[in-house]
């Protein structure tokens, strides 16, 4: 007995793969913004203070420093740390959105920023950068950095310093990044932190899903040409097809969040390949072109030789 094959339509395959695409993505898209947001929230809710910060009110006197890594520089080997200095108890003069000091001191951040504010002055936002102790940035999106920071305020001059008691509070902000913070109180106006920075969840995804669809990319090239390869000929607009990929690869590459520059393990998994399979496709497929024109004109020659009539 003969079998049914049943045939679909190709519109209703277009729309059968469409809806697929869209369900993944409907799910899909939620869930990575979701933890994308909750790694956010918990660099802020895992924060070291050495102090309640938050809770130590006017009887507190000292200073209170809130910190916050705000970013990365992956080309300088450095990150951006953002400090609000608020003064409490009898050294605040006056309090509001710029409080005002009421006593002189210093205060120094791990040696690369030393601020004196003198009695009667606005405190203002300070912005320190601060080179990394430690990394490994070529092993991107698997990377991470380190930082040690070091808060110290005194009385007095850097000789003969009297240690001011502070109470400080640090979290991380920065995009695509996640922190582990820990706190030490070193001494009396001394406090230290150890910072440990990677690459965001959502961030290793991308990077991910992007060395996938290089290799993609560059087996689907490869295919492609050995199609024409084995056929024997080639047309321009296939070659053509081929340069362009070679041109876009990069900046594919670039599109993935805070990679450095050309050398790391991203590149080493996918982009170095892929390019190299680009290539050789290329010179295939201009060898096939040139040959299949030489081919076409020598058998163009052979015909008007051959209709040619004899004197």
């Amino acid at each position: 007995m003969p079998k049914t094959v049943i045939k679909m339509n190709p519109l209703r395959k277009s729309i059968l793969l469409l809806i697929v695409v869209v369900l993944i993505c409907a799910i899909a898209a939620p869930v990575v913004t979701w933890v994308n947001v909750r790694e956010g929230l918990a660099a802020k809710a895992n924060g070291e203070p050495n102090e309640n910060a938050a809770n130590l009110g006017d009887t507190f006197n000292g200073l209170i420093i809130y910190g916050t890594l705000s970013a990365l520089d992956t080309s300088n080997f450095a990150s951006k740390f953002r400090f609000k200095l608020v003064p409490s108890g009898t050294f605040a003069l006056e309090t509001g959105v710029i409080p005002v000091t009421a006593k002189n001191f210093t205060v120094e951040f791990s040696d690369a920023k030393t601020v004196t504010f003198s009695t009667n002055q606005r405190m203002t936002v300070q912005e320190v950068t601060l080179p990394w102790d430690d990394s490994e940035v070529n092993s991107y999106p698997f990377d991470y950095f380190t930082n040690s920071v070091i808060i110290q305020a005194y009385e007095g001059k850097a000789g003969s310093p009297v240690g001011i008691q502070i109470a400080t509070y640090l979290d991380a902000s920065a995009q695509g990044f996640k922190a582990e913070i820990t706190a030490y109180d070193v001494d009396d106006g001394i406090v230290w932190y150890d910072v440990k920075i990677t690459r965001s969840t959502t961030t290793k995804f991308f990077s991910i899903f992007v060395i996938t669809i290089l290799w993609l990319i560059g087996i689907s090239a490869l295919a492609f040409t050995s199609t024409f390869y084995f056929l024997g000929y080639t047309e321009a607009p296939v070659a053509a097809l081929n340069a362009t990929l070679l041109f876009a690869v990069p900046n594919l590459r670039n599109s993935q969040p805070g990679i450095p520059m050309i050398g790391c393990t991203a590149d080493v998994a996918s982009f170095f390949w892929v390019m190299g399979l680009l290539g050789i496709n290329q010179v295939l497929l201009l060898t096939m072109f040139f040959r299949t024109k030489y081919l076409k004109k020598k058998e163009d020659l052979q015909k008007e030789t051959a209709v040619k009539p004899s004197a």
